[in-house]
């Protein structure tokens, strides 16, 4: 019985529209491997970038410097050389016109997120400062200063006693004197190159500050090197190793030195633990691939058949079967998909990531009225400057995190104070001022308390209004931004 020309067009788009549904499955899926794909590549060049081995060809030795020359007519910033021994601090030192060239740019001059390790601009390069302050990124895996946390261990502290410094064609001994942690406001702590009058104060207020220290002769006649990084403990949390600058090393002790410092970094496991990143990527890229090529099977490959005989069906005999098929079966197995995929998108909006469309200019120029927002769920780690969706008295707000759990929160004539120091923001916009009913300062925030603010300050009520904000009224993180400015 020829089948009617109504189930023939029925079947048809029924037919069209799975496959239109089964190709952007397709193509979301494939644009989440290559997305995962992307963020493991671009976090192992990141650590590659920061990993002191791609330097190591331009290190300065006891024979020659020749390499080092090299690296310096690449760029004329370069001027020594930074080596805290038994630890993965090796790299170059430069210094720009200002503090912030270096952040994001390499030693040889290209981008590059870990930046380089770089001497203040206010100090002399001959170190003959009093104080002298180096800063580089805290990188994972210890890479550039990110093993400087490590000399809060009390054995570690003790273990890790030396370094070198190279400039001016000559090799210096540094001595680890003491391990602080201070907010980067700390101006008794980052100012280069105190006055003579104010040393011994400067001395005194790092023994007080130390959480290791090592009895050496420091006096007002000493030069102190301090390297600085960040930390995640506190708001504007930095954590600094302080060493005394001696005297020029001679090149018999500087080889003596060298291959006791290797052969101690050879039994020294404990110290610098095995990197399976690379297995772990491996891993991470295989599982990707298979997981996407199972899923081609799924959507793209039709089953085979059970039935041999059924694959040698002429086509006007599968025609037939086909014909067969009730036209309802198939619109019901339409809605069917269409259900799950919907579950699947509610189930992955309401648990996993969310939505919040913005209203106002409490978070202006950063994110204007009527952006969409898209935030991650299961963040529960928040830290200083990161930007979170959050529910206060039924309303859901956007704010930046100004202050975390065990932070001192104060709003003076002056602006906002966090334990005690005045912070800048450049992304804050307008004067931070105090709401006249809003909550007494100063404000501790407890466990799992935070300050949150908007970024535009005198339109945005906050924390300055209804004080700090738990953890559990924290809904989420942002991870981006749909723009809807001007539709």
């Amino acid at each position: 019985m020829k089948e009617p020309l109504y189930k023939k067009i029925g079947h048809g788009i029924i037919w069209c529209i799975h496959q239109i549904i089964n190709f952007a499955i397709l193509i979301l899926i494939v644009l989440m491997f290559v997305f995962g794909l992307f963020s493991i590549l671009d976090n192992r060049n990141i650590e590659h970038q920061g990993d002191s081995e791609q330097f190591k060809m331009y290190k300065p030795t006891v024979e020659n410097t020749v390499s080092f020359e090299q690296l310096q007519s690449k760029n004329h910033d370069v001027f020594g050389w930074l080596t805290v021994d038994n630890t993965k601090i090796d790299y170059p030192l430069v210094q720009g016109k200002d503090n912030d060239i270096y952040i994001n740019t390499a030693p040889d001059l290209t981008f590059s997120l870990t930046g380089s390790i770089f001497l203040d601009y206010r100090n002399s390069r001959d170190f003959s400062d009093f104080n002298s302050i180096i800063y580089g990124h805290h990188v994972e895996h210890e890479a550039m200063f990110g093993g400087l946390d490590r000399f809060e261990e009390k054995n570690y502290f003790d273990s890790h006693r030396y370094g070198l410094l190279f400039f001016e064609g000559k090799k210096y001994r540094l001595e680890v004197y003491a391990f602080v942690s201070a907010d980067a406001y700390d101006t008794s702590v980052f100012t280069p190159n105190v006055a003579e009058r104010y040393r011994k104060e400067y001395i005194e207020n790092i023994r007080n500050k130390a959480l290791n220290l090592r009895e050496l002769p420091i006096n007002e006649n000493s030069h102190i090197v301090i390297l600085s990084t960040c930390s995640s403990d506190t708001t504007n949390g930095r954590k600094l190793l302080i060493l005394q600058l001696e005297n020029e090393v001679n090149e018999q002790v500087v080889k003596n030195e060298s291959s006791i410092a290797e052969e101690v970094s050879e039994t020294d496991v404990e110290d610098t633990p095995a990197k399976n990143d690379d297995s772990l990527w491996l891993w991470t890229t295989g599982g990707l691939i298979i997981l996407i090529v199972l899923l081609l099977l799924i959507f793209m490959i039709p089953k085979k058949k059970k039935d041999e005989q059924k694959m040698e069906d002429t086509k006007e005999n599968h025609i037939a079967v086909k014909k067969s098929k009730p036209l309802w079966k198939d619109i019901l197995m339409l809605f069917i998909k269409i259900g799950v995929i919907l579950l699947a998108l509610y189930l992955l909006f309401t648990f996993i990531f969310g939505i919040h469309i913005h209203s106002g200019i409490a978070m202006s120029p950063s994110i204007s009225d009527r952006d969409i927002v898209i935030y991650y769920r299961f963040d529960d780690t928040f830290k200083a400057d990161e930007t979170v969706i959050y529910e206060y008295d039924g309303e859901e707000l956007i704010g930046r995190v100004a202050a975390v759990s065990g932070d001192t929160v104060e709003v003076t004539e002056n602006g906002l104070k966090i334990n005690g120091y005045l912070q800048q923001n450049n992304k804050a916009v307008g004067e931070t001022f105090a709401f006249e009913d809003g909550v007494d300062y100063p404000v501790t925030l407890k466990t799992g308390e935070f300050f949150i603010l908007g970024d535009n300050r005198q339109h945005s009520k906050d924390s300055r209004l209804f004080g700090a904000i738990s953890q559990k009224a924290i809904k989420g993180s942002v991870i981006t931004i749909i723009r809807r400015r001007d539709i």
